[in-house]
């Protein structure tokens, strides 16, 4: 029930910030400029600036969220989904914690994480199902 509760609310996350993400980045484009981004350190700044002015990134990464969420809805491709989106998760998770400690700004912070870590999670807690997928010899 927990990990079914999860999915859901990890996958309307993924979907609504996916959504809104790509739309504001279409239309606007990115601005590196943007405030909360300032209030990070010089080398956050900079790592975050470097991903986000090529244009198939932030695409990329908001139409893989897109995908994943919707994946995560469904009953049989919600591992799909789980696994399709962890590397960014784990990039997601791994910039906050080695670039933003203490926090700079506290809902940045809890998004990514809130987007990091149930993933994370989902995706060991079918661990048993994913190894049976890696053949090994011998």
């Amino acid at each position: 029930m927990i990990k079914k509760i999860t999915r859901y609310a990890l996958g309307a996350v993924l979907v609504f910030l996916g959504v809104t993400e790509l739309f504001s980045f279409l239309t606007n484009g990115y601005q590196p400029n943007n405030e909360t981004i300032a209030l990070f350190s010089e080398a956050f700044q900079h790592l975050f600036n470097a991903l986000m002015e090529s244009w198939y990134i932030p695409v990329f990464v908001r139409v893989i969220h897109i995908l994943s969420g919707i994946l995560l809805f469904t009953r049989k491709y919600w591992l799909i989904g789980a696994v399709l989106s962890l590397p960014i998760a784990v990039n997601i998770a791994m910039m906050h914690l080695l670039f933003d400690i203490p926090p700079a700004n506290l809902l940045f912070f809890f998004v990514g994480i809130f987007v990091s870590i149930p993933n994370i999670l989902l995706v060991l807690s079918e661990y048993n199902t994913l190894k049976t997928l890696i053949k090994t010899e011998g």
